[in-house]
């Protein structure tokens, strides 16, 4: 008996048939990913090898994976769905900081003295391969970049809104392989409509046409570590799901996990917080779940350290009570209001905030 039926909708979380490629080379699965479907459909099961065969269309498979390779779609609930919208917005703000920290192209505008006015905006002209190309209304040329846009039909090579290169033969290569592909095909809706062309700009952008960049407010420390806290929280969520058993314990600034994968040994990670930095529950169990896996977690540890006092932090300091307390509120006038941990309200005093350090934030 089989896990799944046909017609299941399905996640994969990995690729383990031997032959077939990984998943982040799948392309079925890519293919849904990039029209915003979130699972697959069970078309078929390989009696004589033991896998699933999985589509993005009912009654059409085009991948292949193991039972253990998969789990059930679960629809997300209203709750849920704003949880991930919120959590994108968070990401996106974060983004957002990241383009700021760096030169951007936003605005073009043309000196007067090279005739009329005129203005191009940021989707007007790409970087591709360190060069500069601005949009152009004809059809592609030897050397134009192309772009295909929603409109068309997307396949396995070739993607929708990534940059391709044209040849002399007006060909484009593949996405994994070498493929040359015609950058026409009514078969495919790819047509000069549907395909955004993009010519060099020869020297790249005239030095003296001033750029106008755009005011957007840079996040504060705390926001950029708002939006850590968040991936941090939904990377454990989803990482958990390759775990057979696990266990976190919280230690003293510091977070143990006993884990077990699938056909391996009970394993024990620990992360410890450096004395410099705040620590936080949700960080740490990342850190930890991270390197059990053996998977990059640089991005948590170096989590941006909180510079303003909010409700809900732990902190130190001051000359009346020496133990750590929690933050109950912090007045314009940079009084911060503690009270013991698990204690009333009532029971809080204040301090100036420049007497006190902040130690933990997982509950802030």
């Amino acid at each position: 008996m089989t896990k799944f039926n046909v017609g299941d909708k399905v996640v994969p979380i990995s690729k383990t048939v031997g032959g077939y490629g990984r998943l982040e080379e799948s392309c079925a699965w890519n293919r849904v990913k990039s029209n915003k479907k979130p699972f697959l459909y069970v078309t078929g099961f390989e009696e004589n090898d033991k896998f699933y065969i999985c589509g993005v269309e009912e009654g059409r498979g085009i991948d292949f994976f193991n039972e253990s390779d998969l789990i059930p779609y679960k629809k997300e609930t209203k709750n849920e769905r704003i949880t991930t919208l919120e959590n994108e917005v968070a990401e996106l703000k974060l983004i957002v900081h990241e383009l700021r920290e760096r030169p951007q192209l936003t605005t073009v505008i043309n000196n007067a003295t090279q005739g009329p006015s005129t203005t191009n905006t940021v989707e007007d002209i790409i970087e591709f391969e360190g060069n500069q190309y601005c949009k152009v209304d004809r059809k592609a040329c030897e050397g134009d970049v192309v772009i295909i846009t929603n409109e068309a039909e997307e396949t396995c090579e070739i993607q929708k809104n990534k940059p391709y290169k044209v040849d002399e033969h007006n060909q484009i290569a593949g996405s994994t392989h070498p493929y040359r592909y015609k950058v026409y095909r009514d078969q495919y809706n790819r047509t000069p409509e549907t395909v955004d062309v993009y010519e060099l700009i020869e020297g790249g952008l005239n030095p003296q046409i001033p750029i106008v960049d755009e005011m957007i407010e840079p996040l504060t420390p705390n926001q950029q570590r708002a939006a850590i806290i968040e991936k941090a929280k939904q990377f454990v969520e989803e990482k958990l799901k390759l775990l057979i058993s696990y266990d976190f314990v919280v230690i003293n600034n510091g977070t143990k996990l006993y884990s077990r994968q699938r056909f391996q040994e009970f394993k024990l990670t620990t992360t410890k917080c450096s004395p410099n930095d705040v620590f936080n529950e949700h960080i740490g169990k990342a850190i930890a779940l991270g390197r059990a896996l053996g998977l990059d977690v640089s991005e948590f540890e170096q989590a941006a350290q909180p510079t303003e006092f909010t409700k809900g932090q732990i902190v130190v300091g001051g000359s009346t009570y020496r133990e750590p307390r929690e933050v109950t509120k912090v007045t314009h006038d940079d009084h911060v209001y503690r009270k013991p941990i698990g204690g009333n309200d009532f029971d809080d005093s204040w301090c100036n905030a420049k007497y006190l350090t902040i130690i933990n934030d997982t509950n802030a």
